[in-house]
């Protein structure tokens, strides 16, 4: 509200105080003019009074001064000359000449000071002309002008008292007669307010009762103007200011006067004014910080909880909200007076009083909704000047201030009270979200503009329940209140909010704090999670319009439902944080519908909710009756994927698509037949997506770009699958993507196979990575066999084999289609690796008299083969897990097994001029020439005992071997640094001859250390025997 101080004028302090869309403040003259022009109108005045006449000029004159009102200064000489001139009694004045006359001597009373001889002399004058100028001449500005005049000479303390006096009384009797024609327009109220707010503050205060009785009478007669919001908040702001005056200046009669009015109110005195004026009291006593005044307070308070309780009793009287223009101005008028007094103690009726106001006369969607549905087209344009309207009103610019008044009352109310408005608030939300829905199924189109400015007031009112949500929650939801009551409000918050979620146009940190309040609550407890799933639109609902009569008639596609669908969204992005309460049955019935329906959504958005509520479902798994729960999700798999699939790539966003997938294969059971729907689907839709691009498009297929994008989106999502999907399902994956890139043009496999490539080499995953490495291997050679001959490939699987011990070994390979049948060493690598040596000295060695399984303690139960390295056509590494079990603990030992088997290495000595030399090479006899028979050499492991073996995880058995020999010294010239090995073949070996007492710093290898070791032990403890020729 702006300072009084600020003004020179009361009328235009009082217009300033009311908030309207065309900023009406300050002086209604708001015109400049230049000081020249001011000079010249100043001496035409003076030429009006030495002729005697007043001519066309002479007026304009006059309205040249008016005009520049608020840098305009009458002195004294100047007031002199005005009263000169209105005293020549030889000349005819226009008619709108003395509204001119008056308001210049005004701005002289309060601009300047003045003698009480020329103060007096103006009263005479002023006094004169409204009580003998003709009827026909007084006109209802002449009479505003004059009131404020009037009042404003009875405020100059330099007045005589007899004066005054005389003022006051023909103040109160002009009042009396001609205030009601004066009412209906607010710059002529604004005028008359004045007039009695400086008639009020006058010294004396015999009159002081009487116009207050005339103030609080003059609205609300019979045939009479009832007041409008305007009128009212200058009233309001017109008593602060009259009480400010008053108390400031201990004038204790008059204050004492306010009060007899507000506690004894006359049947004759206007409610509306009665309310208005008991805020302004309030708003003065609030603002003036003085304690000792109280008593006048709380009697203003008591007045409006009289008035609010009867706009209450009427109400509940009925059950509905009437509209009667009386009543609704009241009630609009009581909010904005709670609004604007400051604190305001709790009163249930307040409370009450204040939710209607704001949900019929703040916030008027009920009537609006009821006038697009009834009236006819023709009328439309009423209704959206009506809105227009509204929203430039001083009530609607109030709203934020009428809900903080609200949240305040709410605050300290008592249970009873709290429910019986949060009812009323959540009843609306549901309400707003139903009227919407049918006017713009009727407006869309046609009136977009009265849509938008419905709009605009929704959002306003989206705010509000914000607002008290959140007051809400803080008052409600603490240990104090029921459990029970917690959940239902926390429940109801949440329905609410989900209707005015269209409305939610900005990001709002009350609303995410209201959310993160009650969402705790629904979290937790199974029962408000249901209640609160329930609340969903049924299906029928979401796809047929069951509105009015006027709308049954109207078709509405429901994808293009904006209100209905910004509902069920936020539904999608609650459930998801309570599915873990949500029972399997509720799923089924209420959520599931809704959730495939929106799927087909054609916002990606919108669509990718539904497939969020799909990935928490499938990932949840803390239902008591979860054999339910799992059968639901196999179910839901094949529905999800059929309705996923059909929309794409037009409707359904692939990323979307694609976290399902993930989901179902991640937390569905192993080898579960949904999980191989799922890849078939999958499968196929490539095929089908492939299929309808060119074939010979070369460079399409090489890039995999423009209409071939979303087939690689969809292999990109089986690619990622070959590492999450479970080993009884990875066989199927990788059968049906063998088959899906074998049929692929020639150009377009590379891409797929490279990409195979980097992801089996970036995997970490020691268990399937062998397996991927040998299909891709297979799969890598009938597509390079394909590009050179063109042949059609068939991709088939061999099998699956389980042994008697339980092992799975998968067998996988692809056939040539009409050819003979290459033999790949991938294909029998896993019978090879039972039927090999290595498999089978090793479960001899675990049987013989010292191993594992010796004593009966120890029981093999299975085998699993994990990898196989095959080096040719010879098996190389393999690598096995064995599951053996303690029989008495019933614990398992570590079994993991790399089967490489034996090896040997020999420590080759030759001695030259009584100097040993060690030779470090690989190949013997083709790198030195030496020829090594079996007698020449000594087995240095032989002295080791056999009964202790090694306890790691690998089977080689390394056996070290010495021979020692005599050369002469050109011979270890001719082997030093000596270069063998076939070039085609990238060998390229070199002959490395060293000093034996310097083999041990020479390399770090272990075979060679160990030899060394077991030479010199042995050597020591006369083990060898002597070294011969």
């Amino acid at each position: 509200m702006a300072k009084q101080s600020q003004y020179f004028f009361l009328e235009e302090w009082l217009r300033s105080t009311i908030i309207t869309s065309n900023n009406k403040g300050g002086s209604v003259h708001s015109a400049s003019s230049s000081a020249q022009a001011i000079i010249q109108a100043w001496s035409d005045l003076r030429d009006s009074l030495q002729c005697q006449s007043f001519h066309a000029h002479h007026l304009q004159a006059l309205k040249l001064l008016v005009d520049s009102q608020a840098s305009l200064h009458v002195a004294e000489p100047q007031a002199k000359l005005l009263l000169s001139i209105l005293s020549l009694q030889n000349l005819t004045f226009p008619s709108e000449s003395h509204p001119l006359f008056f308001r210049l001597l005004y701005i002289w009373l309060r601009k300047s000071r003045q003698s009480s001889q020329v103060v007096e002399s103006a009263t005479d004058i002023l006094l004169h002309l409204l009580s003998f100028q003709s009827r026909s001449n007084r006109s209802p500005l002449f009479l505003s002008e004059g009131i404020l005049l009037l009042g404003a000479i009875s405020f100059q303390t330099s007045l005589t008292d007899n004066s005054k006096r005389v003022c006051l009384e023909f103040l109160c009797k002009l009042l009396e007669q001609e205030c009601r024609d004066l009412l209906f327009s607010d710059d002529l109220v604004s005028n008359v307010l004045a007039g009695i707010g400086y008639a009020l503050s006058s010294s004396m205060t015999i009159y002081f009762g009487n116009l207050l009785d005339i103030l609080f009478r003059i609205w609300g007669q019979e045939d009479g103007p009832s007041g409008t919001i305007s009128q009212g908040l200058m009233l309001l702001h017109l008593i602060e200011w009259v009480l400010s005056n008053s108390l400031r200046s201990q004038s204790l009669d008059k204050i004492d006067l306010v009060k007899g009015v507000l506690e004894t109110v006359s049947p004759t005195h206007s409610s509306f004014a009665v309310v208005m004026a008991s805020a302004g009291t309030l708003r003065a006593v609030n603002r003036s910080g003085r304690s000792g005044f109280m008593h006048l307070a709380n009697t203003a308070e008591g007045r409006i909880e009289t008035l609010a309780r009867d706009l209450v009793s009427r109400i509940k009287y009925l059950g509905h909200l009437e509209h009667d223009p009386k009543f609704n101005l009241l009630l609009q008028c009581t909010a904005l007076a709670l609004a604007r007094s400051g604190a305001v103690a709790y009163r249930d009726s307040l409370l009450v009083c204040l939710s209607f106001a704001l949900l019929t006369e703040v916030f008027p969607l009920q009537r609006i909704y009821a006038e697009v549905l009834k009236l006819p087209k023709e009328n439309w344009n009423l209704v959206l000047n009506e809105i227009e309207k509204h929203i430039s009103s001083a009530i609607y610019k109030e709203a934020g201030a009428i809900t903080g008044i609200l949240c305040n009352q709410y605050a300290s109310a008592n249970e009873d009270s709290r429910s019986f408005v949060e009812n009323l608030i959540w009843d609306y939300c549901q309400k707003v979200y139903s009227w919407h829905r049918q006017a713009t199924l009727i407006l869309l189109g046609s009136q977009d503009k009265l849509i938008s400015e419905l709009e605009k007031v929704a959002e306003s009112t989206f705010l509000m329940v914000v607002v008290f949500s959140l007051g809400v929650t803080k008052h409600r939801l603490d240990s104090r209140i029921n459990q029970e009551i917690q959940l239902q409000i926390s429940v109801r918050i949440l329905i609410a909010l989900s209707c005015m979620e269209y409305f939610r146009r900005m990001r709002l940190p009350e609303y995410m704090d209201t959310i993160r309040a009650v969402i705790v609550y629904v979290q937790e407890n199974e029962s408000a999670c249901v209640s609160f799933v329930e609340s969903i639109p049924s299906y029928d609902d979401l796809t047929h319009n069951h509105g009015s009569s006027n709308t049954a008639k109207l078709q509405s596609v429901w994808s293009t439902d904006e209100v209905q669908t910004a509902r069920i969204v936020f539904y999608m992005r609650v459930i998801p944080t309570c599915i873990e309460q949500l029972p399997a049955p509720v799923f089924r019935k209420v959520v599931t519908p809704t959730m495939f329906l929106f799927l087909g959504h054609p916002n990606g958005k919108v669509a990718r909710y539904s497939h969020s509520v799909f990935v928490a479902f499938i990932s949840s798994g803390k239902d008591p009756s979860q054999n339910e729960r799992d059968l639901l999700k196999e179910q839901l798999v094949y529905f999800y994927m059929r309705r996923s699939l059909e929309a794409f790539p037009g409707i359904t966003p692939f990323e979307g698509m694609a976290s399902g997938v993930v989901a179902l294969v991640r937390y569905l059971p192993a080898g579960c037949p949904s999980i191989f729907y799922c890849i078939q689907g999958l499968v196929e839709k490539v095929n089908t997506l492939c299929s309808a691009v060119n074939r010979e498009d070369i460079d399409l297929w090489k890039n995999w770009e423009g209409a071939l994008e979303p087939s690689k989106k969809v292999l990109d999502l089986l690619f990622r699958l070959l590492s999450l999907v479970d080993i009884q399902v990875l066989p199927s994956l990788m059968k049906s993507l063998a088959q899906l890139i074998v049929q692929l043009p020639v150009n377009g496999q590379n891409m797929p196979l490279n990409q195979l490539y980097q992801q089996i080499a970036e995997s970490d995953d020691v268990i399937r990575k062998p397996a991927l490495i040998s299909w891709l291997q297979s799969l890598s050679y009938l597509c390079s066999q394909e590009q050179i001959s063109q042949p059609k490939y068939t991709p088939k699987a061999l099998g699956i084999c389980v042994p008697s011990w339980g092992t799975l070994i998968i067998l996988f390979g692809l056939f040539r289609k009409e050819t003979a049948v290459p033999r790949y060493p991938q294909q029998g690598s896993w019978m090879n690796a039972i039927e090999s040596s290595l498999f089978k000295q090793w479960l001899k060695n675990i049987q013989m008299e010292t191993g594992l399984l010796a004593n009966g303690d120890m029981s093999l139960k299975k085998v699993l083969i994990q990898s196989v390295d095959m080096f040719g056509s010879r098996l190389g590494f393999l690598k096995f897990k064995a599951e053996v079990v303690d029989k008495e603990t019933g614990k398992k030992v570590p079994g993991i097994v790399f089967a490489r088997g034996p090896a040997v290495a020999v420590l080759i000595l030759l001695d030259s001029d009584g100097e040993t030399y060690a030779v470090l090479t690989e190949q013997v006899e083709e790198e030195t020439g030496l020829h090594l028979n079996l007698s020449d050499v000594i087995d240095l492991t032989s002295f080791l005992d056999p009964s202790t073996g090694c306890r790691g995880g690998c089977d080689e058995d390394l056996g070290l071997f010495l021979y020692r020999g005599r050369v002469d010294k050109d011979k270890i010239k001719q082997l030093q640094g000596k270069e063998m090995g076939l070039r085609e073949h990238g060998e390229l070996i070199k002959v490395h001859v060293v000093p034996y007492k310097s083999l041990w710093r020479m390399t770090s290898d272990a075979k060679v250390l160990m030899a060394i070791a077991l030479y010199e032990m042995a050597q020591r403890d006369g083990l060898l025997p002597p070294l011969r020729n």
